[in-house]
């Protein structure tokens, strides 16, 4: 049933037998970087849509560390925050967080539920990371 009406071609290409050409392809994506959590991320749509699933395994950075936990204020501080919620799992709401909230809470305006949020950034949906970046940004 599933070669009904196959035809073979009368000539078949030697370089899709050939092993080096074949993985070609998967070398130049690997030197691309394109791997999945990749730090390079610039924007939210990319943060949560990634194009691209990595089948290569856990990433490799700071000595293969599976869960990491940043201070928050080192977040607001950033240039960049979209490295820090790709790579992170959970910010640390210490006293000079708490302080800096209290401190600019007219103008912060953080959400309500926000010790929660960043208990677990791995679970996050598009809502909660865009309250996340408003706060980064009036700050």
């Amino acid at each position: 049933m599933v070669c009904l009406g196959f035809k073979a071609p009368d000539f078949i290409d030697p370089k899709f037998l050939d092993p080096k050409y074949a993985l070609a392809e998967v070398d130049a994506a690997a030197g691309n970087g394109e791997e999945g959590g990749d730090p390079n991320v610039t924007s939210l749509k990319k943060l949560l849509n990634p194009s691209k699933k990595s089948r290569g395994g856990y990433e490799s950075t700071k000595d293969n560390l599976l869960y990491e936990e940043i201070d928050f204020y080192d977040f607001l501080e950033a240039e960049d925050p979209y490295p820090f919620l790709t790579t992170c799992n959970k910010f640390i709401y210490d006293k000079t967080s708490v302080a800096i909230m209290d401190k600019h809470k007219a103008v912060l305006k953080p959400p309500k539920d926000l010790e929660e949020i960043i208990t677990d950034l791995k679970v996050l949906g598009r809502r909660e990371f865009q309250h996340l970046l408003k706060l980064r940004h009036r700050y």
